[in-house]
């Protein structure tokens, strides 16, 4: 843990409260990703590959880079996602998760039932784009949904394909399975 909110933030109305960086922590942004650096911070992790163990360090100079991407005010620690859900499109970085919250709450609040995963798929030209999957809603309301969602983001950040394959791959928690999805996608 790096940093907290106070007591009192428990009587927030469901926002983020802010996040004090607790006194035995440096922190810094590099490249827009959160760095930390303490006393306190782990001596090294361990990574199974292949049956067998590494030891690594993970830090330089002391400095543990993280995938986290973040704004630092003075103590306040303000979390922006993570590296790997942060895409390009058309040159402008896109939050994916949260553009894939913008449609759920658009699922809810039409009274759908179903859900739709948003995912960038490669485009030469500008990159990547949004495209819509599913399997358990029916096109005309994915049709829907695309148009509505599209009112309501950036030109770039517009579904542009939507996919209704017969069933996403999950694993046992019932997560998808998302390199299973690119080979899904793949086929198509």
């Amino acid at each position: 843990q790096i940093a907290t909110a106070e007591l009192s933030s428990l009587e927030t109305n469901g926002t983020l409260p802010p996040l004090k960086i607790l006194s035995h922590i440096s922190a810094e942004i590099r490249d827009q990703r959160l760095a930390v650096r303490s006393p306190a911070l782990f001596t090294a992790y361990a990574v199974c590959d292949q049956g067998r163990w590494q030891i690594n360090d993970g830090k330089t100079e002391g400095w543990f880079l993280s995938e986290d991407l973040a704004e630092i005010t003075g103590q306040i620690l303000k979390p922006l996602g993570r590296v790997e859900e942060q895409i390009k499109i058309a040159g402008e970085l896109v939050d994916l998760p949260s553009l894939q919250s913008q449609f759920d709450r658009l699922i809810a609040r039409l009274n759908l039932k179903g859900w739709g995963l948003l995912w960038a798929s490669p485009q030469p030209r500008w990159q990547n784009q949004i495209d819509l999957i599913s399997d358990n809603f029916d096109l005309d309301d994915l049709e829907i949904l695309r148009q509505e969602f599209n009112q309501h983001v950036l030109p770039f950040e517009r579904i542009q394909n939507i996919y209704c394959l017969k069933e996403l791959p999950r694993g046992p928690l019932g997560k998808i399975l998302k390199p299973a999805v690119r080979e899904l996608l793949a086929t198509k």
